[in-house]
């Protein structure tokens, strides 16, 4: 697992913690679902400076592409809607494949993500090798020197 930062400046610490409030009886995600508004307010008034969205609770696999940065939008929309500009967002964006994680990376980004939680691909064990599993992650590092933070 690694941490990825879409800004060159330097974060303080934080504290943050998952989000996966995001699913109903629908086969689809539905965002008015979300109890979000309500949660956010209480959570982040306790302190919390953070929120992990698709992280390691399993959702992201449950998602398209399109969903994924529907998920991201709303959260940062939620966020501000509510005065709460300087959370930051990190969003899980590993999957199996290095040329889909990339562009899972750059679409967080442009959606309101600060950071991008990447997993190793782990679906080929035998595969991944340490100078594998070391390319994987210097290979999405650097496709993210193009992006560009607020």
């Amino acid at each position: 697992m690694y941490l990825l930062s879409f800004s060159s400046t330097k974060t303080k610490t934080w504290i943050s913690h998952p989000s996966d409030r995001m699913y109903s009886a629908s086969p689809k995600c539905d965002l008015n679902y979300f109890p979000e508004n309500d949660i956010l307010t209480l959570d982040y008034q306790g302190g919390l400076t953070g929120i992990l969205v698709q992280g390691s609770n399993g959702e992201a696999q449950h998602l398209s592409s399109d969903e994924r940065k529907e998920a991201i939008r709303f959260t940062r929309k939620t966020l501000d809607e509510n005065g709460f500009e300087n959370v930051i967002i990190i969003a899980g964006t590993g999957v199996q494949s290095t040329r889909e994680t990339k562009k899972l990376c750059v679409e967080a980004c442009e959606a309101g993500a600060a950071y991008a939680l990447v997993l190793t691909p782990s679906t080929w064990p035998p595969q991944m090798t340490k100078d594998n599993i070391i390319r994987f992650h210097r290979e999405v590092r650097r496709s993210l020197h193009r992006i560009t933070k607020r």
